[in-house]
């Protein structure tokens, strides 16, 4: 006999409705019928409370209900791994969510800092950038803030652009281990790139085009809009 079967049986030997047998070992109809059709199956105490009332054998039950068994085994392996696994879990999520707080602290204070470098220069917040203008130049700053769980910034550049009428140059700086890399693009295909270190001595890795007239033309306007950004980005980075 299954414990379908025997549920079913002690209901109905016993004259009860699925409701008066619901209410007698606390679940609901639906719970009863969906034990006698075999849906569901009762846990293991309300199992020993049923037998013990009827005075039925649990073993001799549990003997001849194969599927009950293997159903019962398989809960109480996976309680035992959830006992191990829950208590990991929550440890997992306490690190994460303390972690993500300092972040989010740090994020705040990091682009407060910056805001605060960049409008120290002479910056004036314009849309999404900050800019500088001085004569035919203007500095750009973007905006900054951390990228999600990370620690510092990525792209720490800055950029400028150059206009007189005649040539137009678009610059890019940024620097790393005390060595600044800049890009002078001028005009449409011609370019010119070097370094500048932390002593300001600039020297040249790369002239395209009329870059090489250009730079001849103009390198000392160029090396002061060079170490103009240096400086620029030690303040706003550092």
């Amino acid at each position: 006999m299954t414990v379908a079967e025997m549920i079913k049986q002690t209901r109905t030997e016993n004259n009860m409705t699925q409701e008066e047998y619901a209410n007698k070992f606390y679940v609901s109809r639906q719970t009863v019928s969906s034990w006698e059709n075999g849906r569901s199956m009762p846990e293991l105490q309300t199992l020993i409370d049923i037998c013990n009332t009827y005075h039925l054998s649990l073993d001799t039950l549990l003997n001849q209900d194969k599927k009950y068994v293997k159903k019962t085994s398989r809960i109480q392996m996976i309680y035992k791994k959830l006992k191990y696994i829950v208590p990991v879990v929550f440890v997992c999520i306490g690190i994460y969510m303390l972690y993500f707080g300092a972040w989010t602290m740090r994020n705040k204070a990091m682009i407060s800092e910056y805001n605060q470098n960049v409008l120290s220069l002479g910056y004036v917040r314009e849309g999404n950038v900050y800019k500088l203008y001085d004569g035919y130049i203007t500095y750009h700053a973007g905006n900054q803030a951390l990228p999600k769980l990370k620690w510092d910034f990525i792209y720490k550049n800055l950029s400028a652009r150059y206009n007189d009428g005649e040539m137009i140059w678009n610059i890019n700086f940024t620097a790393e281990d005390d060595i600044g890399y800049f890009n002078f693009g001028v005009n449409v295909d011609s370019e010119i790139s070097g370094e500048i270190t932390a002593d300001e001595e600039i020297s040249y890795t790369k002239t395209t085009g009329l870059a090489k007239s250009v730079l001849d033309k103009n390198q000392t306007q160029i090396e002061d809009i060079v170490k103009t950004m240096n400086h620029h980005w030690h303040v706003i980075y550092e």
